[in-house]
């Protein structure tokens, strides 16, 4: 009888990938249950592995990888076995666009040992920057060192104010962050550096004009895209949607216990990544995207999220192998994967690998670490790693963007900057614009977001636009040597910022030519 303490969950697959697997690993595999997640777990023995039990959680395909519960005894036996089957552990790479944390200094004082300090009240209030008005749900972060992650949070009231007690070094807070209300209007959030409190702190929110030209429009306002050549993306992310400017045309929710109908997103991030791509809209009502209607898929890999305080969970390296899979079969011709933070996982690598092999690009945000090396699974060789950069004047004065603005590395146009946020490394394939995008939200909402993870679509309706333009690379067969000419389109028009190759690779797509 197996016990939880005992057993975990492995992803059971082919020992050399698993696209259109064939020979003695698909029949091995063929031979076990096709339980699904939302069905019940079926035992199963493993006839070539001296007939080792596991029970069956998931399947990909008939004769494809298998989510399996076993114990680590039974999973070495396998992967040191003649049988041409490995057994990979379940893992979670990191929630996409993860919040801010801020620790109570009183708190942490209190749990060391050490001598109290002398807080004070400090009242926040959050208005509409053209109406004056009162803004609640407004999430307020005042540090006191940021460094540490010390200081208080809170949501505004009904009335737009908020009450945080902290403790100031020299009567100031050192970093603020406003971050706007989830719903209704759409707002850009507040930075406020080095700000001296001597009273109750005054912030305005400015209400977001989609006429307003962010970065993804002053570089690609005018790119060019052929709707009539079919083009498909796939988007990995929370889902998409509902949203009335964006054109998905199907997809799949590969989250275990979830409907594998439901690709809509509860978290939003999906649907900004999908509006960079495609959207079909226009100001003043709507925002264009880079491929305007191009064919989407949505691949939901994120659960939906926990009710509060608890925050949202990663995604498991099963979602996404599985995903990318489901992407391979419906003939996607580009996959954007804007998430990462993992641990190096041979599972998701064999899937990117296979997808390459399938003929598809894979576009992967490089990470938000703050000029770390660039995270799995952006630094695989068959993936396409893409840092975020962005352009001073293309977000409102006392924005959250101004927080992301770096000095360094210097390019040759001195409003262009790398994002302080972003990872580097020699894996960088191509930059993007990641700071102060302007996109779609659930609901047909619509806001700004910074990160890799919209830098990584940018890079995504590029190559769009530059496939549905090329018939000779659209119509190749579809094998390495497609997906291999779908990235040489893309590195071939580029034009570098000259930042240096860890930071851009080979610069970012050439907007004369996108």
């Amino acid at each position: 009888m197996k016990s939880a303490e005992s057993w975990s969950r492995y992803i059971l697959l082919p020992e050399e990938g698993a696209i259109a697997p064939s020979g003695p690993a698909a029949e091995l595999l063929d031979r076990l249950p096709r339980a699904r997640s939302m069905g019940q777990p079926e035992v199963a023995s493993l006839d070539a592995v001296e007939g080792l039990e596991v029970t069956v959680v998931d399947t990909v395909s008939p004769d494809g990888p298998r989510l399996v519960e076993a114990n680590a005894e039974i999973a070495d036996m396998v992967n040191r076995s003649r049988a041409p089957l490995r057994m990979m552990p379940l893992v979670e790479f990191a929630p996409p666009d993860p919040p801010l944390r801020v620790y109570d200094e009183a708190a942490l004082t209190a749990s060391s040992g050490g001598t109290p300090t002398s807080p004070v009240e400090v009242e926040f209030t959050c208005t509409d920057a053209a109406t004056g008005a009162g803004l609640a749900g407004a999430r307020v972060l005042a540090y006191t060192d940021f460094f540490n992650e010390v200081g208080a949070e809170g949501l505004t009231g009904a009335s737009g104010t908020l009450t945080l007690t902290l403790t100031l070094k020299e009567g100031k807070i050192e970093r603020l962050y406003v971050y706007a209300p989830q719903t209704g209007t759409a707002y850009w959030g507040c930075f406020m550096h080095s700000l001296t409190v001597g009273g109750p702190v005054a912030v305005s929110l400015t209400p977001v004009d989609l006429s307003y030209v962010d970065s993804v429009r002053y570089y690609y306002g005018s790119s060019k895209f052929d709707a009539e050549r079919g083009v498909e993306v796939g988007v990995i992310d929370t889902g998409v949607g509902p949203h009335r400017d964006l054109t998905v045309i199907g997809g799949a929710n590969t989250v275990i216990g979830e409907s594998a109908g439901d690709f809509t997103d509860p978290r939003g991030h999906g649907t900004h990544v999908a509006g960079l791509i495609g959207s079909g809209g226009a100001p003043p009502t709507g925002l264009r995207g880079l491929a305007p209607g191009v064919r989407l898929r949505a691949y939901r890999v994120f659960a939906k999220p926990p009710p509060p305080p608890a925050r949202p969970g990663g995604a498991t390296n099963w979602a996404i192998q599985k995903a990318i899979y489901r992407a391979v079969e419906d003939g996607c011709d580009v996959i954007n994967l804007s998430l990462g933070g993992g641990p190096h996982d041979p599972a998701v690598e064999r899937a990117v690998i296979d997808a390459r092999k399938a003929g598809m690009l894979v576009v992967v945000a490089a990470g938000n670490d703050t000029r770390f090396p660039a995270s799995f699974p952006s630094v695989y060789p068959a993936a396409t790693a893409v840092t975020a950069m962005g352009r001073r004047g293309t977000f409102p004065v006392g924005s959250l963007e101004e927080s992301k603005v770096a000095q360094l590395p210097e390019g040759k146009d001195p409003d262009e900057f790398l994002a302080s946020f972003s990872n580097v490394g020699q894996e960088v394939s191509v930059t993007a614009p990641g700071v102060g995008d302007l996109s779609t939200l659930p609901g047909d909402r619509f806001g700004p977001m910074n990160g890799t993870s919209m830098a990584a679509p940018v890079v995504a309706g590029a190559v769009a636009c530059l496939l549905s333009k090329e018939a000779a690379v659209y119509e190749m067969a579809r094998d390495f040597a497609r997906s291999a000419a779908i990235e040489n389109l893309l590195l071939e028009n580029c034009r570098s910022l000259e930042f240096g190759a860890i930071y851009e690779g080979k610069g970012m797509p050439d907007p004369a030519v996108v």
